[in-house]
């Protein structure tokens, strides 16, 4: 599988690890030449230095061979016009996009992005799932643990 990782930092290591592990193409594409050179110093990906809603660095890094195109910058313009042009110029099957701004996510999913996550909105929900699950009480545990009773408190 081809995948093109647009943004830096952390986020696109590890991401580009797992998939090399699993032994996909990566190429990452950021505007930064200091993470473009970190990045290219410890994983055996292609690494371009540019705008990855630049659509001349989109055909350089592969976007008419990709399955995948992930955007990961922290501008949420600059994401939403990557995956765009990655699906309509290139045919990219899958975008995937961070959204920075929650309000903005529904937005991108109505503009064609396949994909689209709000890290503070992920963090929210699981924060109220967890505060939820509090307030339970186990009462008697059926079928060798695998069922509880429970009471809402």
């Amino acid at each position: 599988m081809n995948v093109i990782l647009i943004g830096g930092g952390k986020t696109a290591y590890f991401l580009a690890r797992q998939f090399l592990g699993k032994g996909f193409r990566v190429t990452i594409i950021t505007r930064d030449p200091v993470e473009a050179q970190w990045l290219s110093e410890r994983i055996r990906a292609l690494v371009i230095l540019g705008e990855g809603s630049d659509p001349s660095l989109l055909e350089e890094a592969g976007a008419r061979r990709a399955e995948v195109v992930v955007a990961l910058t922290p501008y949420d313009q600059d994401n939403l016009v990557a995956c765009q042009l990655a699906r309509q110029m290139y045919g990219v099957p899958r975008t995937v996009a961070m959204v920075n701004d929650p309000e903005n996510e529904p937005i991108f999913l109505r503009l064609g992005v396949s994909v689209a996550f709000s890290a503070s909105h992920i963090m929210a929900n699981l924060i109220e799932q967890k505060m939820g699950f509090e307030e339970i009480t186990n009462l008697i545990p059926v079928a060798e643990g695998r069922v509880n009773l429970t009471k809402d408190q």
